[in-house]
């Protein structure tokens, strides 16, 4: 039978430089062993940066002053993809097996997120830039370009959604949105993008995800500091660190209270995978909702309950102030079913004032479970 790739043969990843730390260096090899028969490309960021100048020189300015380097990574994959055309792919993804059979017969190719992601946002569903196939110049790729280049947003970041919708998922789902040939673009299920859980032993991005405490320490404080490092100016730096490393340590501890939950039996319930959540809730006459974050939420494996907590690490936290907010937060969630029952609590740096008020954690619960 012949072959109906189109897709040319070029696997395309991005990082800053070619060190790539472990042990995400680890997982090209795998795309390698699959696709033996493609070329691969690492492109670092110098290389993108001559990439767009050359192939699209009246963008640069805009690529140059993105405030997130998220965004460039973001802006380069599409268009190495209208350019060049090929397949792009993140850097944490793991190739389990020649994918050449989803690509056949179509000119693009892209996943969807999964739809606990769309949920969070309000969308029916998000198109995932993760994973992209394309020809070259496809007329998928540069709608989606042209609205790249046209988008007036993204040149100030106040929050994650500044990013989504000026470069990231949100941007590809607009477009696809609006394009008009939708039958030329092959859309592939979540779960063949994502096909194991991201919590199980098996999951590449569970393993990073634990590991990701480092990475996150080393390119939030070593990495940008490292000209500054190789001066001996360490009390620059450390000055640095102690200025951030509380927020920083107060992500850390997020993780771990949603690692502690998941899978665990508290108060005589098993939970299921805890995640973060944040969307609009409709809190009685407000028509227009109000954005709220949640930093851990998991329902049992019956269904019958669902828990929903908050994390603090900051000294003298009131308990029956956070209980009240939370419960505020919690009656107007969207996802909770009828007759769930909800049970809130807090994890804390230390013993909180008003203890009485919420069921609460401290580090010397979790750890000793980890």
């Amino acid at each position: 039978m012949k072959n109906s790739l189109r897709i040319p043969r070029i696997i395309h990843q991005t990082w800053k430089t070619k060190d790539v730390p472990s042990p995400l260096d680890q997982l090209p090899q795998t795309w390698k062993e699959y696709l033996p028969n493609w070329e691969y490309i690492l492109w670092t960021d110098e290389m993108n940066r001559e990439f767009v100048c050359k192939h699209f020189p009246d963008f640069l300015e805009k690529y140059d002053t993105y405030p997130c380097n998220i965004q460039r990574a973001d802006a380069i994959r599409y268009l190495l993809l209208k350019v060049y055309g090929g397949l792009y792919v993140d850097m944490d993804f793991e190739c389990l097996e020649n994918i050449e059979f989803l690509l056949e017969g179509s000119d693009f190719i892209v996943g969807k997120e999964p739809d606990w992601h769309a949920k969070r946002f309000g969308f029916e569903y998000i198109i995932c830039n993760a994973f992209m196939a394309s020809t070259p110049d496809n007329d998928f790729i540069n709608f989606v370009c042209q609205r790249l280049i046209n988008h007036s947003g993204g040149k100030v970041v106040n929050n994650g959604f500044d990013i989504l919708d000026s470069t990231g998922p949100f941007l590809l789902t607009h477009a696809f949105n609006a394009f008009p040939h939708k039958e030329d673009i092959r859309i592939l299920e979540s779960k063949t993008i994502y096909p194991i859980g991201q919590w199980e032993k098996k999951s590449k991005k569970g393993i990073y995800r634990i590991n990701d405490n480092m990475l996150q320490f080393y390119y939030r404080f070593i990495a940008p500091h490292r000209s500054i490092l190789e001066l001996r100016r360490i009390d620059t730096v450390m000055h640095l660190i102690n200025a951030q490393f509380t927020q920083h340590v107060g992500d850390c501890w997020e993780h771990l209270c949603r690692q502690y939950i998941s899978g665990n039996e508290i108060d005589g319930i098993v939970y299921n995978i805890a995640s973060r959540w944040w969307g609009k809730i409709f809190p009685e006459g407000n028509k227009e909702g109000t954005m709220i974050e949640l930093d851990v939420v998991a329902e049992s494996f019956d269904k019958k309950h669902i828990l929903i907590g908050e994390c603090k690490w900051t000294n003298k936290e009131d308990a029956q102030r956070l209980a009240r907010t939370l419960s505020e937060k919690a009656a107007h969630l969207p996802f909770i079913k009828d007759g769930q029952e909800v049970h809130l609590v807090l994890f804390l740096k230390q013993e909180p004032e008003h203890q009485e008020s919420i069921r609460y954690f401290l580090p010397e619960d979790i750890i000793e479970t980890i």
